[in-house]
């Protein structure tokens, strides 16, 4: 009793002495519509006619039992300007506008809004309209400090789950934590832009995230013809699935994917969406499909991938819950496990260069997988043609790690060379090609074949 007598004292000297001081109201979406409009010095909470400061409003559905249960078409809209950050708390939430309404959640404005979840909190916009639709040009935060918080996301048709709607790209979007699933409507994607629109700026550090594409969308990135760049998965467990032509991660169908970042102990699912009669097959990450060829896959990069982290990655049509992914990239504790990369010169610094990386007959970098057991590397690619590159500068700093031999495995052949091996046959950039059953190395001009296990 003493404790709380000393809080409620605490209270009353804050509300005495710091000016504007208000506590957390909730307010209700039964009650009607709710807007939140941040300033740099006030933030402002207004629904039936009713306006007044709070800090950080608590915006719910009443519990179960009262007389108003269910889903509510009344939308939160929360507006920062410039240089203003808006924070606001979904508890309970649930909102479904109808095919013909809004969005259920709209933020606006030059400024950043921070978004709280509490419980488990579910919204449905209508058409064109994504779940939670990002026109801001700020940074929309999602957390769950509580760690008690979900969220679901659902666009209307031609909106994202979470970002843009119809049209409109969706960027400057950070999941940090909490349970969130993203479900684009038809031509949206999971996170990021709505159907024509682009994603870009998304960050995923922390949480249990699933992001799925609508028709023709990315789970994230662009949807339907939109680009997706920029997106970085730091942590977190995060499942991306794209629909029919849409990369699990990247561009839409007819969309280009570029710039993706899979680091810490990110633990990564990712599909491409199948084949349909309009599109051919998404990449996991990079390319949507176009009518005419499967989308191009690119390589992440996967740098900074710990021991902890992995990418999964599973094939178009696939039961990305149940069967077993065709590819796993496991993080090590080196720049090896799926670098991206092209040919690089002796004399570019080790520091900016990959360790290695891994080539089509076009020269193009491709995924493959890496592990290294004791002091074996073993790098796996699931091609008949493939060449391993990279220079005696980098092998010098696998060599500093500890890895005396790398073993090269494609669908048709196996070899292997030692780093002291090919160390002392020169300097400069080496290759060593499979095609089919037939095995090459060169270190510049110079055939070293004679060096292979």
């Amino acid at each position: 009793m003493k404790k709380i007598m000393t809080r409620l004292l605490s209270l009353v000297l804050l509300g005495a002495f710091i000016p504007g001081f208000v506590l957390a109201d909730s307010w209700y979406l039964e009650d009607g519509d709710i807007t939140v409009n941040a300033t740099e010095t006030s933030q402002i909470v207004s629904q039936g006619g009713t306006s007044k400061p709070d800090s950080n409003p608590i915006i719910s559905t009443r519990a179960p039992g009262s007389s108003e249960t269910g889903a509510t078409n009344n939308t939160v809209t929360i507006t920062a300007e410039k240089n203003a950050t808006a924070n606001v708390t979904l508890e309970n939430v649930n909102i479904d506008t109808g095919a013909t309404g809004g969005a259920a959640i709209t933020t606006s404005g030059e400024g950043n809004v921070n978004i709280e979840l509490d419980g488990t909190n579910t919204v449905q916009s209508g058409n064109t309209h994504a779940g939670v639709e990002k026109k801001d040009n700020g940074t929309l935060t999602i957390t769950d400090e509580d760690k008690d918080g979900s969220l679901t996301a659902t666009g209307g048709d031609g909106g994202a789950g979470i970002g843009g709607g119809a049209s409109y790209n969706g960027s400057n979007i950070e999941i940090s934590s909490g349970e969130v699933t993203a479900i684009g409507g038809n031509f949206g994607a999971g996170i990021g832009g709505g159907q024509a629109g682009s994603g870009s700026n998304i960050t995923i550090s922390d949480g249990k995230v699933t992001a799925t594409g609508g028709g023709a969308g990315a789970g994230i990135g662009g949807g339907y013809v939109g680009s997706g760049k920029g997106i970085t998965i730091e942590g977190g467990e995060v499942t991306a699935q794209g629909d029919t032509g849409g990369a699990g991660i990247g561009g839409g169908a007819n969309g280009t994917g570029s710039d993706v970042t899979i680091s810490g102990d990110a633990q990564v699912k990712v599909q491409g969406g199948r084949a349909n009669e309009n599109w051919h097959k998404g990449a996991a990450i990079g390319n949507g499909g176009t009518s005419t060829t499967d989308g191009n896959e690119v390589s992440p990069n996967t740098s900074d991938l710990t021991v902890e982290g992995f990418i999964q990655i599973y094939e178009p049509g696939k039961n990305i819950n149940t069967d077993t992914p065709y590819k796993t990239i496991e993080g090590q504790k080196g720049d090896y496990s799926w670098n991206a990369g092209v040919e690089t010169a002796e004399t570019v610094p080790e520091s900016k260069a990959a360790a290695y990386w891994v080539c089509d007959p076009e020269g193009q970098s491709i995924p493959y997988q890496a592990q290294q057991k004791d002091s074996v590397l073993t790098v796996t690619v699931q091609a008949d043609t493939a060449s391993l590159r990279g220079t005696t500068g980098s092998l010098r700093q696998l060599e500093a790690q500890g890895i005396t031999e790398i073993r090269f495995v494609t669908n048709g052949a196996q070899s292997a060379f030692t780093l002291s091996d090919l160390l002392t046959s020169g300097t400069g950039s080496f290759t060593l090609t499979h095609a089919g059953d037939q095995v090459t190395c060169t270190l510049g001009d110079t055939d070293i074949s004679g060096i292979l296990k």
